[in-house]
């Protein structure tokens, strides 16, 4: 298990978890805005609903990223020197976080695996296609009409356009150095104005930026992979991408019905390559109602879509309970840490009942500033000797003494050093283990076992007396 247990990494798992309630919200307003929106704007809608649910996680880690008082600048200070960010004092809080960054990471990992698996595996399929030893260039009239066409696009870019042996349906790939393939099926099958229409089709993929959007769009989904509204809308978005550069092909081409039936021819050599753009890309049958103007006719999607729905709802459920749990905690989780670990060994009972009543943050930091103030060894200088000197002692406790089982200022040889300081003397002895401390004015300390266990003790008063120092003075 990574130990991720610090403020940040709190903020980070808060974060991914409000994005429960916000990507269903967000995917809700998507839904509504598609059927409600004309055509020629729903792929902008739905690419910016999508940027939004990208941003959303983003904004809040940065609203909910502790704020700049002493208080939590000190303990994130503390925690990047010694490198293990202190223990919660609760065992929940404690492993909480750490294990759903870490689920979310192995989703990432295995997201981002998958989608270049996919694409190693299309560019080995492809290779020979579009490597400069080994591709073939097209016919100069299928050339000169990628051209023309590119021409009345308004594309700058200078596109290749190759044969393919391996693609059956046309496609284009790169962003910069766009290429088209074409394969030998359909420039053997389709006639030259249906040819002239699917090469519009993929040049306004070019005029688009679609392939750049594309795959902005599959790293949105390794990163937020575990939210159902997310791959929905990303599907409704290549959908509207390809109805889009249908329109603008039908329109080029001037005839929409010729069009229709070079999508149909295309249809028996379907693939699908995500980080491909190919003619016959989404639902075909409503590519065709709409480029012919009919209405679409009925589909049994009901119960898919009733679950995505139901799903959503329970993450959105899920999500805005255990966020509105997060965010009443947000508040004051910093300060139980205080009180909890930071001056749980020296603060005195009722300065720890009067910090406990107090309501406010406000109230909670001023409380703490006069805390350290009171125990200030020299007042009115800009350092805080009893200050730095407990944080160094609680920083390597953390690095020092660390256990399987608790973080290093809650075990016993943390305590003892902590409130003792460093000994004169240290007797290890590892191998049963056992470890002996010895001081100067006859303290001494033993701890055994694997968490070090505090056994014995001698002149435990010295210890009251130790203690009864470090409280404010009257």
């Amino acid at each position: 298990m990574i130990e991720w247990n610090g403020p940040f990494a709190e903020t980070a798992a808060r974060s991914l978890l409000h994005f429960l309630w916000q990507g269903s919200l967000l995917g809700l307003i998507a839904a509504i805005g598609l059927k409600l929106l004309p055509p020629r704007i729903r792929y902008r809608f739905a690419c910016a609903m999508m940027l939004l649910m990208a941003v959303a996680p983003v904004a809040t880690y940065l609203f909910l990223q502790p704020s700049g008082d002493s208080l939590t600048a000190g303990i994130a200070m503390r925690g990047a020197h010694t490198g293990s960010g202190g223990g919660l004092a609760d065992l929940s809080q404690r492993t909480w976080f750490p294990i759903w960054l870490t689920l979310w990471l192995a989703g990432v990992l295995v997201s981002a695996a998958r989608a270049a698996g996919g694409w190693a595996l299309a560019m080995h399929r492809l290779s020979p296609d579009i490597s400069p030893k080994h591709r073939r260039a097209t016919d100069p009239t299928i050339v000169a009409t990628a051209q023309r066409l590119s021409r009345r696009l308004g594309i700058r870019q200078v596109i290749r356009v190759y044969e393919s042996a391996s693609a059956t349906v046309p496609m284009v790939f790169g962003a910069l150095k766009p290429i088209i393939l074409l394969p030998l099926s359909t420039i053997a099958g389709l006639s030259q104005a249906q040819l002239e229409a699917i090469l519009a089709h993929e040049l306004a993929h070019v005029a688009r930026h679609d392939f750049l959007i594309n795959y902005l769009q599959c790293v949105i989904e390794v990163v937020l992979f575990y939210h159902p509204a997310v791959w929905w809308i990303s599907q409704r978005i290549r959908e509207e991408r390809e109805m889009s550069c249908d329109a603008i092909a039908a329109d080029l081409c001037g005839d929409h019905v010729l069009y229709a039936r070079a999508l149909l021819a295309l249809e028996e050599g379907r693939q699908q390559i995500d980080f491909a753009l190919a003619a016959n890309g989404g639902h075909l049958q409503s590519r065709i109602e709409r480029l012919l103007g009919v209405a679409p006719a009925p589909r049994h999607h009901r119960i898919p879509q009733l679950s995505v729905a139901v799903i959503a709802l329970l993450l959105a459920g899920a999500g805005t309970a255990v966020a509105v749990r997060a965010q009443t905690q947000q508040g004051t989780t910093p300060y139980r840490q205080w009180v909890n670990e930071d001056v749980v060994y020296i603060i005195a009972p009722e300065e720890r009942n009067r910090f406990e009543s107090l309501m406010t943050n406000e109230e909670r930091t001023q409380f703490i500033k006069q805390f350290w103030l009171r125990r200030d060894p020299t007042p009115g200088t800009s350092a805080n000797e009893f200050k730095e000197e407990h944080d160094r002692r609680i920083g390597y406790s953390n690095a020092r003494f660390k256990s399987p089982s608790k973080s290093g200022w809650a075990t016993a040889r943390g305590r003892v050093y902590i409130v003792e300081g460093t000994p004169d003397e240290i007797e290890s002895h590892p191998r049963e283990p056992r470890e002996e401390w010895h001081y100067k004015d006859g303290r001494e300390f033993e701890f055994r076992g694997e968490e070090y266990e505090l056994t014995r003790q001698k002149s435990a008063h010295v210890i009251g007396d130790r203690l009864r120092a470090l409280q404010p003075r009257k």
